[in-house]
């Protein structure tokens, strides 16, 4: 039987390039890190009371990002979910969050025992994936709570999606603190926003209140490295407590190497520009550039970017991080599935993920020329052969485009919450095999994103009953359902 590290040190031996997180692309030069691999000693300060070498690292963290305050986190973003939902309500208080919002953030509604209400993102036909928040959607959502006595201690938004689809943060915060609450920020695809003006601001400079961001996504991190900044409006005190309670009472160093390598590595940037700007993050730019201007002499496979329409008054709806290839087939010709297999088994490009019509490149500093260039190359000649001689295959491919077509985005399904989650969830259940009008009494959703088509104590209904038959058989990774002769099985509330 091979060791574990043989088996992921193949992907190497094979040459497969990894255009999906972490960040660093397997391109790190590091020590044996069993050498680093240490406890809390003297003189190497302590991750849950920092005071030397840690406070240090935060310190720097926090000067980078502009930030009142921030913390190293080795549990990822999600122990930063939980601690930032934690810190800013009481057990059983009322949030308002967006619906596409990562499975960790349910979790914490569901520890903390709360009502959770939705704001739904927008949807962009082409090539079928949520857009942001709205300003105007927020807004209505915070009156309706005024004319019904319900008082959000918070609302909860992912930005950017995991697209890279960025919401209009700082008016939105505007309208949460007129309200009077915490405005948290998901931004965990977006550690390098605000490095470089070629990306988008971070909702640091934004006014947000906490934000998250995972290094390891689209910087160099290891995985499960993150950060979090936070304001000085907010529980920084209690915030504090609840970071002990969700990282482990062993933080890694060699996690927390990883960190200060990944920081160290920007401020040299930064300081070698001798203008605050990142010439790590120009240069990354300028190869994506090149994988832009090459896409616009495809026939048939695009890159997604905002289009005219998506402007009004002369700004942008929604900014767009351009370092996440949002891949698809103009004319529905191929699924984002198989687009994503072709990379996969015929140029050993291994992508971050499909769903529906696209699938998702995921880019970082850390990519090379060389990697840009075979991804350019195999995309053209997929491009060739749609818009070739090959008009046969391209129909076949329509029936199974428009199946796909009739699944759901995930994040967009508006059904009835019967109970909160945490009440549904530890409430008694049985596994069955779903119906309308059931209730979940656990989480449904497809793997990557993370996103929950449903969640406990929610109402089933045939929408969503098909769209994970359809998921399931397009071949996607359903998680909390089990399928038997191809019907989905799933936890249920016993005689809701």
């Amino acid at each position: 039987m091979k060791a574990f590290w043989e088996n992921i040190n193949e992907l190497n031996e094979y040459g497969m390039y990894p255009f999906h997180m972490p960040g660093h692309k397997r391109n790190m030069i590091s020590d044996n890190p069993y050498l680093i691999d240490i406890t809390e000693i003297d003189g190497y300060d302590n991750l849950h009371n920092p005071n030397g070498m840690i406070a240090e690292l935060e310190e720097r963290i926090s000067n980078i990002y502009k930030s009142d305050k921030s913390y190293v986190l080795i549990n990822g973003s999600t122990c930063g979910i939980l601690a930032a939902i934690s810190a800013v309500t009481n057990y059983g208080d009322a949030i308002l969050m967006a619906r596409n919002s990562h499975k960790s953030a349910y979790n914490a509604v569901c520890i903390r025992g709360l009502r959770a209400d939705y704001v739904y993102p927008e949807y962009i036909s082409k090539p079928g994936m949520n857009a942001g928040i709205s300003v105007q959607a927020v807004e209505d959502m915070l009156e309706k709570s005024r004319k019904k006595n319900i008082k959000y201690k918070a609302v909860y938004i992912t930005s950017p999606t995991y697209e890279g689809v960025v919401s209009d943060i700082e008016e939105i915060a505007s309208k949460v603190h007129e309200y009077g609450a915490f405005l948290i920020v998901d931004e965990a695809h977006g550690a390098h926003f605000g490095l470089s003006p070629e990306f988008p601001r971070s909702a640091v400079s934004c006014n947000a209140d906490i934000v998250i961001q995972s290094i390891h996504k689209t910087l160099m991190g290891m995985t499960q490295t993150a950060i979090l900044h936070i304001s000085k409006a907010a529980p920084i005190e209690k915030l504090e407590y609840y970071l002990r309670v969700y990282q482990s009472s062993s933080p890694s160093y060699v996690l927390m190497s990883s960190v200060d390598e990944c920081i160290r590595m920007i401020e040299e940037d930064v300081l070698k520009s001798g203008a605050g700007r990142s010439v790590l993050m120009e240069s990354y730019a300028e190869r994506l550039n090149k994988v832009y201007d090459a896409s616009r002499a495809w026939n048939d496979i695009a890159i997604y970017t905002p289009r005219q329409t998506d402007i009004v008054d002369k700004k942008l709806l929604y900014d767009f991080d351009c370092g996440k290839l949002v891949i698809y087939s103009g004319s529905g010709s191929l699924s984002g599935k198989q687009i994503y297999d072709i990379l996969r088994e015929e140029y050993r490009l291994q992508l971050e993920m499909s769903l529906k019509g696209y699938c998702l490149a995921m880019t970082s500093c850390m990519d090379s020329d060389e990697s840009f260039d075979r991804l350019i190359k195999a995309l053209g000649e997929i491009d060739g052969r749609l818009s070739g001689e090959n008009a046969s295959e391209k129909d076949s491919c329509k029936s199974y485009e428009e199946q796909q077509n009739n699944i759901n985005i995930i994040g967009q399904q508006h059904t009835e919450s019967v109970y909160t989650i945490a009440a549904a969830f530890e409430g008694d259940k049985e596994e069955r095999e779903l119906a309308e009008n059931m209730v979940a009494a656990d989480y449904g959703y497809v793997y990557p994103p993370g996103i929950p088509f449903i969640v406990p104590g929610e109402r089933v209904t045939n929408e969503i009953i098909c769209d994970i038959i359809k998921a399931n058989e397009a071949g996607y990774e359903v998680h909390g359902v089990d399928f038997k002769n191809g019907r989905p099985y799933m936890k249920v509330i016993t005689n809701p």
